[in-house]
């Protein structure tokens, strides 16, 4: 890899895959969000059946749909997130004749706030795109900068449960990736820079706003006395620190995703509002199940078709381990082909790098973890992220697909990246993401709202 020591992928891929655990003590941690605002408190907007469409396609990836009483991680919506913190900030942007309109999602209150506006000056057309943007001192708190890459893969997850609600209507999502933002942005984009951004277009009518108006509001005034407020200096990782000045000057592209009938849309919607880690405060373990191997075949043609979605497939590939009476089978799976080895030894606990008094996984029925080429590192920095968004969309692809199975689902970022180098000689990867699914011994108690 000598090659690539030089390159600033590189060095993200070494400070916070191979070294993050040994250096986590360096990060300094936050203690408040970065992304702070003023609310409007007379501009608070409810999302509700006024436009249906936007209503369906929150209530399917990022508002609050149920309390799981024996989880510790409560609060739940229909995606993963590390310790359920949902760690990106929603942003709904949208444009008028008039002004340019900034809100912030609440997920404790469900609803929208209006956080900034300005009069247009410089747009004729209309536009509503829903933001996904890294907050440091929100998922920060926990996880320091290592959070940027989590934030990245729970972004993946929103994207990916987005683009199926999308397919279940027919309708394909455009979604934006990377690059500059043609509006200024009221924030410090160092501190909360924009992942992706979902095209709502498709989600309102012709000339109709997103968010309802109240009886009485005139919407034609601006309000000016509502903003972001001014950052306070939190210190960041050096390479983190540039990695950022890049990406958010990387060109970026649009990807319009509508998955065809080889992909069941409308099951898998259903199977996300069953899916759930059955994860209890007392820890994490399966009874004995075995996967059957038709089912297992299903899954490996399921997850080639994922990686074929992708506008980098060649880069992202995954290993699904596969425990039977005779041993394990490990399906290689790439873009264009699928490689098949049987293993006689593997240790499922050794797949954690920690916390492994809390997890039992040597009775899982499936474990899974996507992988990253290495050639990616020469690409520029919004590809980079682009994989690590990827390797979450296959990983919730694949726990939608094993909820089908009746299986309890749990997506894993603690990975013993040297285990598994060690196992299966992995030169050219490194690995992005873990699933790890199996009949839970909890039977998960949840409320649905």
């Amino acid at each position: 890899m000598s090659e690539y020591t030089r390159s600033l992928n590189y060095r993200m891929t070494e400070r916070f895959t191979f070294q993050r655990y040994e250096r986590f003590s360096e990060d300094i941690l936050p203690k408040e969000s970065v992304l702070r605002y003023e609310k409007a408190s007379n501009r608070r907007y409810r999302i509700n059946g006024d436009n249906k469409a936007f209503e369906e396609l929150s209530k399917e990836t990022f508002r609050f749909v149920r309390f799981e009483v024996d989880n510790p991680y409560h609060i739940h919506t229909m995606i993963p997130s590390a310790r359920g913190y949902n760690s990106n900030c929603i942003l709904l942007y949208e444009t008028d004749r008039n002004k340019v309109s900034f809100y912030v999602y609440s997920l404790q209150e469900d609803c929208f706030y209006l956080v900034y506006q300005k009069p247009n000056t410089s747009f004729s057309e209309k536009v509503a795109e829903l933001w996904i943007v890294y907050d440091r001192g929100k998922i920060g708190q926990k996880y320091g900068d290592f959070g940027f890459i989590l934030s990245l893969l729970d972004c993946g997850h929103l994207l990916h449960q987005g683009k199926i609600h999308s397919s279940s209507l027919k309708k394909p999502m455009k979604v934006h990736y990377g690059g500059k933002l043609k509006e200024e942005i009221p924030w410090e984009v160092k501190n909360g820079c924009v992942l992706a951004r979902i095209d709502l277009n498709e989600y309102t009518n012709e000339g109709e706003l997103i968010l309802p108006i109240e009886a009485g509001r005139d919407e034609r005034e601006i309000i000016d006395q509502v903003s972001f407020l001014p950052q306070d200096g939190l210190a960041k990782d050096p390479v983190l620190n540039d990695f950022l000045d890049k990406f958010v000057e990387c060109q970026g592209w649009t990807e319009e995703v509508l998955f065809e009938n080889d992909i069941n849309s409308n099951q898998l919607i259903s199977y996300a509002r069953e899916r759930s880690s059955s994860q209890a405060v007392q820890g994490y373990s399966f009874l004995k199940h075995f996967i059957k191997k038709e089912e297992f075949e299903k899954v490996v043609s399921y997850v080639q078709k994922l990686i074929n979605y992708s506008a980098y497939g060649d880069f992202i590939s995954a290993n699904l381990l596969l425990p039977t009476e005779d041993g394990i089978e490990l399906a290689m799976i790439f873009k264009d082909k699928i490689g098949r080895h049987h293993v006689q030894e593997f240790d499922f606990n050794k797949v954690l790098y920690d916390s492994k008094e809390f997890f039992e996984l040597s009775r899982s029925s499936i474990v899974a973890y996507t992988k990253i080429n290495y050639d990616v590192l020469e690409e520029n920095e919004s590809v980079y992220a682009y994989c690590m968004m990827q390797s979450a969309e296959i990983i919730h692809g694949l726990s939608l697909c094993l909820t089908g199975f009746g299986l309890s689902t749990r997506p894993m970022k603690n990975i013993n990246e040297k285990y598994l180098e060690r196992c299966f000689n992995e030169e050219t990867f490194f690995t992005s993401y873990l699933l790890v699914a199996g009949k839970s011994h909890n039977y998960s108690l949840f409320s649905k709202f």
